[in-house]
């Protein structure tokens, strides 16, 4: 779910159960939305639905294979607040756009 105010974007997942794709889903979501929307802020979070132990709902990152290339994004409301500031700065640096 989106929602879209004057200078920010607020991106709602909701989730029965910790998935393993989710950060990848997450980050790729970031990306499109980015690329959309170049000067908007971006907010990311993802509501679980269910009660979990599974340490996945606190992952705030999305790490593929080789040297850490990942995109800070907020993944449970239960989790500590992380700096979505920086999630656009992230983003064009993972698209290899620096401004």
């Amino acid at each position: 779910m989106l929602l879209r105010a004057e200078n920010l974007i607020l991106h709602l997942e909701f989730q029965t159960d910790p998935d393993p794709e989710l950060p990848f889903r997450m980050a790729d979501y970031c990306l499109r939305l980015y690329r959309r929307y170049p000067d908007q802020q971006l907010r990311q979070l993802v509501i679980y639905l269910r009660k979990t132990r599974s340490e996945r709902v606190y992952q705030t990152s999305f790490q593929r294979g080789g040297p850490a290339r990942g995109l800070t994004t907020r993944l449970t409301a239960r989790s500590k607040p992380t700096d979505l500031e920086s999630t656009a700065a992230q983003a064009r640096a993972f698209a290899g756009r620096d401004s």
